[in-house]
């Protein structure tokens, strides 16, 4: 079966369990991604371990979303609390399942986590489609199977239950002047508090070996600023590539630490099948 195909089949198998709990609940329960006690776990146990010290505010990070490697986006978490106080949190997720309704889109609802509420960020909501003339609001049930916002909540809870969500999930088909427009909206909201957090997984289905080597040359291309690179990456280097080229244009002169770097066989993967995370901070 065409892997095409395969996405929109388990689309929209999951869009019609995901409608009987929108129509319960205006707010996305963050347990269709990862259990809230594992987030609480994982985070614990990252906090009692040393982490990377920032030396300076953070701006913005790439984290991942593949909950196989939730230590990994723990540690990353607990670097930024380190160095940004997190009242503001804009998620730029990939569109997983090719089926948002508009090239970027955002969302009004509210990330449930157990019995907390994680409001959005409504006015940075308001902005972000004034700014941006292709976003849209897509107020779907298809944010329900979209683990690059939902899988991040959990972990963030942990830190602040009163941080504000700002979803944006963007298509790998963005154009330059989209792109452009999406770098100047996030420009101007981190002058205004935000943190952005690009969700990012890096090699997807390689064998371990290539996707290691893959690895190398993206965190290279981190650390020399290369935004023309990830503009150009598919999912042999990164599911957001544009998403990570956008901010590296809006954060301007900057420096890049990473934080984390592991694989899908450092967690019982299979190593002819792998999915590889590179997370890490701009200051």
């Amino acid at each position: 079966m065409r892997t095409e195909m395969r996405v929109e089949i388990v689309f929209a198998v999951f869009l019609l369990s995901a409608k009987i709990v929108l129509a319960a609940s205006s707010s996305i329960p963050t347990t269709l991604f990862v259990s809230t006690n594992i987030a609480r776990q994982v985070m614990s146990e990252s906090s009692s371990r040393k982490t990377k010290t920032i030396a300076q505010p953070c701006r913005a990070a790439v984290v991942n979303h593949h909950v196989l490697a939730a230590d990994v986006i723990a540690r990353l978490v607990q670097t930024i609390r380190n160095c940004h106080d997190l009242k503001r949190a804009i998620i730029l997720s990939p569109d997983h399942y090719q089926a948002s309704i508009a090239p970027i889109v955002t969302h009004r609802h509210a990330y449930r986590v157990d019995d907390i509420s994680m409001p959005v960020d409504e006015e940075g909501i308001d902005r972000l489609l004034k700014t941006v003339g292709v976003a849209r609001e897509d107020d779907r049930s298809y944010w329900q199977a979209e683990h690059g916002v939902g899988a991040i909540v959990p972990f963030l809870a942990q830190v602040s239950t009163s941080t504000k969500i700002l979803p944006v999930v963007v298509r790998a088909t963005i154009t330059l002047e989209q792109s452009k427009q999406l770098s100047r909206w996030l420009a101007n909201e981190m002058k205004r508090g935000a943190f952005v957090l690009v969700s990012s997984d890096m090699s997807h289905y390689l064998p371990e070996r290539q996707a290691l080597a893959n690895d190398r040359k993206t965190m290279a291309a981190f650390a020399r600023r290369d935004a023309g690179f990830f503009a150009k990456s598919n999912d042999d280097y990164t599911d957001n590539g544009k998403s990570i080229a956008a901010m590296m244009s809006a954060l301007g002169r900057t420096s890049w630490q990473i934080v984390g770097h592991s694989i899908s066989t450092k967690y019982d993967g299979a190593p002819g099948y792998t999915t590889s995370y590179v997370t890490g901070v701009w200051k």
